[in-house]
């Protein structure tokens, strides 16, 4: 039988090229390295690398059980996190993965509740759009993914813990064409607003039903401008240019106040809805539980201070 050992050997030897390298990474001797990996090709019957005066490098059965054993490394870590998150709410490691929304508007707020209470755990956070993240999570790549996603799409088995619906404001610099063109006293169409390069993170398909539904009959083609997960980047870009920017409404107040930028005001609002998706073994995982908990808190806490129209 194949042992993890074993696959952390032909790793590290293949990724070293060679067995004096190779034994230095995994602090034993060269000696013994060559005599532990003699001995498992003895076993397997196959001979897992080539040797030569310029160094190692796989044969085809060395290549073929370095793919399928980073499966089973990659298993093993999962595995061996979960536990330590089972047992002990002290130490261990959190895999986050954030839409870009989430981390401008509820990360610091929850990290700072969470990690007060248990400052020994890790966590480490990536920023990625919800297909990503979706397809990582599925992958057991993240413990707890928090973004846009369709709770009615393609969500398997996992577990997810809805949050507050927030309505999607669109932003534009104050002298952009569309409030020059408008009329005092009236709104901006979405098919109007649709005429100008849209900034936006990589959105939902419910979202882009939306602006589909709204786009019927236009004159022009719906245009992408900059799809990016950096809020910063694409403020900055609306602020320059004629596109057209969109998101909660608290993550452009500041560009309000400051008068860099400017709410367009359409007739109806897109709604954002938001969860937090869990794989089931995850969830005997009192951290997972409580930062899932807080995730809730803190969005129901956001959207209850935003009760004030803004004004265009």
């Amino acid at each position: 039988m194949i042992e993890l050992r074993d696959l952390q050997l032909v790793t590290a030897l293949a990724r070293e090229g060679s067995f004096n390298r190779a034994a230095e990474t995994l602090n034993m001797s060269q000696p013994a390295l060559t005599k532990k990996i003699a001995r498992l090709e003895d076993k397997l019957g196959v001979t897992l690398f080539h040797r030569s005066r310029r160094g190692t490098t796989p044969t085809v059965f060395g290549s073929y059980l370095l793919d399928q054993g980073k499966q089973l490394m990659d298993q093993g870590e999962i595995l061996h996190r979960q536990i330590m998150l089972m047992a002990n709410m002290e130490l261990g490691e959190l895999r986050l993965g954030v839409g870009p929304v989430v981390e401008q508007n509820l990360l610091s707020g929850v990290l700072a509740n969470f990690l007060s209470r248990f400052p020994k755990i890790s966590v480490d956070v990536r920023v990625d759009s919800a297909v990503n993240l979706l397809h990582d999570l599925k992958e057991a790549r993240l413990d707890l993914a928090v973004g846009a996603f369709d709770l009615g799409g393609d969500i398997d088995n996992l577990q997810a813990s809805a949050l507050a619906d927030q309505a999607i404001i669109f932003a534009a610099r104050p002298d952009h064409p569309l409030f020059l063109e408008k009329t005092p006293g009236t709104g901006i169409s979405v098919a109007e607003m649709l005429k100008y390069p849209l900034t936006a993170p990589r959105i939902p398909d419910y979202i882009q039903d939306w602006f589909a539904a709204k786009h019927t009959g236009a004159d022009t083609p719906l245009t992408w401008g900059v799809k990016c997960e950096n809020y910063n980047v694409l403020r900055a870009v609306a602020k320059a240019t004629d596109h057209v920017t969109g998101g909660p409404v608290h993550l452009f107040m500041e560009d309000f106040d400051k008068g860099e930028l400017r709410p367009v005001p359409l007739a109806e609002d897109a709604i954002l809805r938001t969860a937090v998706l869990t794989r089931p073994e995850a969830l005997h995982s009192p951290a997972v539980t409580i930062l899932t908990e807080i995730f809730m808190d803190v969005a129901e806490s956001l959207v209850g201070k935003i009760d004030e129209p803004v004004s265009a």
